[in-house]
């Protein structure tokens, strides 16, 4: 919203290590450091897509929380849990698709017990931040984890078990340079274009058959008008306005 540019933020809640006062007594939906802590997590969450949508951004933003570790299942004798393997996140904002992925965690006594304790997980959570990176940030998650780690680990198979985010859609022909953003690189794009006479219809933004003055304006609305990933309307007025 601010148009600073940056592709990924990242903020922390402590408090989640809840070996003790998990529940505190009466309901444990209610009271206790747990509840407290998800309550004040939902309030954070829910403000601030609220202000992604009422500044026209929720479609730009994909949100993931994360966690260090799980808990186990188990209650300790301090009311509370200690630290376990299995997890789960959210995924939240205008490009999600809903639903709940990845299936349920096995809890046959036999195998927790063999676990020490821990849930066995369905999805690797790798294959989550893989599925960000392809779908989302339209990078190669192969080369983030390696081929060898990538095979080793199944996460391909696992992506296709979570279609929690679509794959990027085209920016469309006013995206001259084809790197999945319209913004004044490809107005330069056009510019030079135009400049040079080169007859490279590939900067022909409005598919008329030649590359003027008309396809700059087509690039130029296209930033202006908020398309996929361009600048903030609300960022654009104010350069306007400093202007």
């Amino acid at each position: 919203r601010a148009g600073l540019g940056t592709r990924i933020f990242y903020v922390s809640q402590g408090g989640y290590d809840t070996h003790a006062n998990q529940f505190q007594g009466g309901d444990p939906i209610e009271q206790g450091d747990h509840p407290r802590l998800l309550d004040e997590f939902d309030q954070a969450l829910h403000w601030f897509l609220y202000e992604m949508e009422q500044s026209g951004n929720l479609d730009r933003v994909l949100m993931l929380t994360f966690s260090e570790f799980g808990r186990r299942i188990g209650e300790n004798g301090s009311s509370g849990t200690d630290h376990g393997a299995g997890n789960c996140l959210f995924a939240l904002g205008g490009p999600v698709n809903k639903g709940i992925y990845g299936g349920q965690p096995q809890i046959d006594p036999d195998t927790v017990n063999d676990n020490n304790g821990n849930l066995g997980h369905e999805i690797d959570f790798r294959s989550v931040y893989a599925r960000v990176v392809r779908d989302w940030l339209e990078g190669d998650p192969v080369a983030v984890y390696g081929e060898t780690d990538w095979a080793a680990y199944g996460l391909e198979e696992d992506m296709d078990a979570i279609p929690f985010i679509d794959a990027a859609e085209p920016a469309g022909p006013a995206d001259v340079n084809n790197d999945g953003v319209v913004n004044a690189s490809d107005i330069q794009e056009v510019i030079n274009e135009v400049l040079s006479g080169n007859g490279n219809l590939t900067a022909d933004v409005n598919e008329d058959g030649s590359v003027n003055s008309l396809d700059i304006q087509a690039v130029i609305n296209a930033v202006l008008g908020g398309t996929k990933n361009a600048m903030p309307a609300n960022a654009v007025a104010a350069l306007n306005k400093r202007r």
